[in-house]
Formats: structure tokens, C-alpha cells, sequence
């Protein structure tokens, strides 16, 4: 039997129970709490998720999709590597350099210092949105300036590098993922090639958090421990400590003494506004049931701001509901919708990233998704007039 790689129904299963397993396991003996009502709330999603995704397979109706013009498509690009640049150009400006200069010269700043609230943002969507129209020309190699396209992707990765913001730049590879893989099908050679890029990226995961954090970010207080992990690469146990910490920390939240919820939208909202006038809409401060177990790891997954405002019923429907949206757009997606591919791509890293943070709930994609909606709404248009 066949498997699609990125069918959203099986990564969220595989992504989640894993994640589970490791901080169960426990190899450096931080502690793990155990919560029967997290268990049968998450354990009640992957069972869901799987209804959800047969329900909508059978009932979408699948009509042909035409492949997008050409000339379309490469003005579309520039227009948008155009704007990206020139905000691109102004966050180097106002920030006076950039995060990865500011590391080789020494410079008392980080990446937090990088940037306009709200325009680096926007940046960040375009540039993801670019790379994703760039990757459907070069797969389709429809496009006879392929050296020109090579040099934009080149360009618009390499600025997410010198950036230094590692959350970016992985939101920004899985984004790549998930529009390219749409309906491929898991086989050997994949495993391969994933295994290897898994060890790859777990070692410069390291080697970033070094550079990033010189001090570091409790990964080298903890290799005092007793651990197979030490005998690797730093990587690998800065990698364990941080997939597994985000689960780690909502469990004990729920045990010390358990998650109490504000009743309405609140912490599951903040990040829907805009930074500029976030805190004038959210000027009154509410506590948070979400603990931490460490400090120095504060990722507590996409559960924490749901739970922090509604009660488990009510977070396993708005669960549902994100559910409802992947398995829609996939399966659009997989079926020829170009528009729908690039809506998928930051979805699915979305869905990666739940055991870090609530992207699903960010102005961030919301713009996203309105931006595609904007490109199909002028392919319309375009293609009236030629």
C-alpha cells in the first residue's frame, strides 16, 4: 500500500506520538507528568483527524485545474521578490545591520533586534510566497530563465540565514516542503534522504544554537548528565531538548496543579493583531496556567494558548476545525489547484511546528492566505485580457 508523505492526517498522528515517546522516555531525566485528560484530548485529535480526512476525501468533488500560464507566473515573481526587496532593504536600515554581522563583529545585539514590528513580518509572508511560485517553475521547468529564478531562491534563503532566526528560517523550509511533496508518495529512496537530512540538520541545529547563544541555552549545563545522547554531536541534544520540552511543558502545566482556562479569547487571539497596536488592544495583562519546566525552554505547543483560554471540549473543536482546513486544502491541493498548493505549504509547516507554538492562529497566515486569494483573484483577470 501506497502512503502519501504529507498526507496531514498521518504526520500529525506520527508527528505527535513521537514527540510523546521521546519526552516519555525521558533520556536525561528532566521528569515528564503524566495527565490522562492531555492524553485522551490529543489522543481524541489523531483519532479525529483521521474521520476528518476520509469524511473530506470523499465528499470534495474534484474539478480539472489547467496549468497556470507561464508569463503570469514569472511577472508575479518579480513583482514580488520587487516588494520583498525594498522591505527587505528598510529592516536592514532600521535595524542598523544585520544579526549575522553583528555575530562575527561582536556586536551586543541578536536577531531579536532585528527588523520593523509588523514589516518584518510581512516580509518574511513574500518571501515565502515567492519561493513557493519560483519552486512550482522550476519543478515544471516551464520557465527558460531558470538561471534568473535559481538566483532569486538563492537570494531570498540566504537573506533568512543571515538573519540568524532560526524559528523563520525552519518555518520557511517546511513551507518549501510541504508545496513541493503535495501528493508524493513515501518510498525508500525518501526514507533515505530524509534520515540523512534529519542527522544534517540536528548538527547545524547545534552549531546555530551555539552561535546564537555563546553561553548556551541550558544544553551544555545539561551534557553533565548521563545520556547516550552526549556521545553525539551537541546537535542532536540541543535537537531532543527542544522537540521534546514543548510537550514536556504543557504536561507539567496540567499537574502543577492543572490548566485553568480564562473562559475567552485571549492568549489563542494575541497573535492575530498586529505588533503596533497589539498592546493597545491587549493592554490588560492576564496570567498564564502554562508553567515551565526549564527557562531556558519556553515552547509549550499549539494546545497552550487554546487551553490557557477554552476548556478541553471546546480546544478539541477548534483542534478539529484546523484539522478540517489542512485536510480541505491537501486534498485540493493534491489534486491539481496550483492556488491551493500554496496555501498548503505554510499549513503544513504549521502542522510540523504544533509541538512548538499556534502559527495556525497568527496574522501571519491569515495575510498569507489572503495574499493567494489576492493572486488568484488577478490570475482571473489576466487571463480575461490576454
Amino acid at each position: 500500500m501506497k502512503l502519501e508523505i504529507l498526507r496531514p492526517d498521518y504526520v500529525f498522528a506520527l508527528l505527535w506520538t513521537t514527540v510523546f515517546g521521546l519526552a516519555y522516555a525521558d533520556l536525561y531525566w528532566m521528569g515528564f507528568d503524566y495527565s490522562l485528560r492531555l492524553n485522551m484530548l490529543i489522543g481524541s485529535n489523531i483519532a479525529g483527524f483521521f474521520i476528518i480526512y476520509n469524511l473530506c476525501n470523499r465528499k470534495i468533488i474534484n474539478n480539472p485545474h489547467r496549468e497556470i500560464n507561464v508569463d503570469y507566473l514569472f511577472m508575479v515573481t518579480k513583482f514580488l521578490f520587487f516588494i520583498w526587496s525594498i522591505l527587505f532593504i528598510i529592516n536592514i536600515y532600521f535595524s542598523n545591520g544585520i544579526p549575522f554581522i553583528w555575530s562575527i563583529l561582536k556586536v551586543n545585539k541578536s536577531y531579536v533586534d532585528f527588523g520593523v514590528p509588523t514589516l518584518s513580518g510581512f516580509a518574511n509572508m513574500l518571501r515565502i510566497l515567492t519561493l513557493c511560485i519560483i519552486c512550482y517553475q522550476i519543478i515544471k521547468k516551464q520557465n527558460s530563465k531558470i538561471a534568473l529564478l535559481y538566483l532569486f531562491s538563492a537570494i531570498l534563503i540566504g537573506s533568512s540565514l543571515l538573519e540568524l532566526a532560526r524559528g523563520n528560517t525552519i518555518f520557511l523550509l517546511f513551507s518549501i516542503l510541504g508545496f513541493i511533496f503535495v501528493g508524493k508518495f513515501f518510498n525508500r529512496k525518501f526514507f533515505i534522504y530524509g534520515s540523512i537530512l534529519i542527522a544534517l540538520f540536528s548538527i547545524i541545529f547545534g552549531y546555530v544554537e551555539k552561535l546564537r547563544s555563546p553561553q548556551g541555552s541550558g544544553g551544555e549545563a545539561i551534557m553533565q548528565y548521563q545520556s547516550v545522547l552526549n556521545r553525539l554531536p551537541y546537535g542532536f541534544t540541543s535537537t531532543y531538548l527542544y522537540v521534546t520540552t514543548p510537550i514536556s511543558n504543557l504536561y507539567y502545566s496540567d499537574t502543577h496543579p492543572k490548566i485553568e482556562p480564562l473562559g475567552f479569547p485571549y492568549h489563542s487571539a494575541i497573535a492575530l493583531v498586529p505588533t503596533i497596536v497589539r498592546e493597545k488592544i491587549f493592554h490588560k495583562e492576564y496570567g498564564s496556567s502554562i508553567k515551565l519546566r526549564r527557562e531556558s525552554h519556553n515552547a509549550t505547543s499549539f494546545y497552550a494558548p487554546l487551553l490557557d483560554d477554552f476548556n478541553f471540549y471546546i480546544t478539541f473543536l477548534i483542534v478539529s476545525f484546523m484539522q478540517f482546513s489542512l485536510a480541505f486544502t491537501y486534498i485540493k491541493a493534491r489534486n491539481g489547484s496550483f492556488f491551493y498548493r500554496l496555501v498548503y505549504g505554510p499549513l503544513f509547516a504549521s502542522l510540523l511546528l504544533s509541538i512548538f507554538y499556534n502559527y495556525f492562529l497568527t496574522l501571519f497566515i491569515f495575510v498569507y492566505c489572503l495574499s493567494v486569494y489576492g493572486l488568484y483573484i488577478f490570475y482571473g483577470k489576466y487571463q480575461k485580457h490576454n
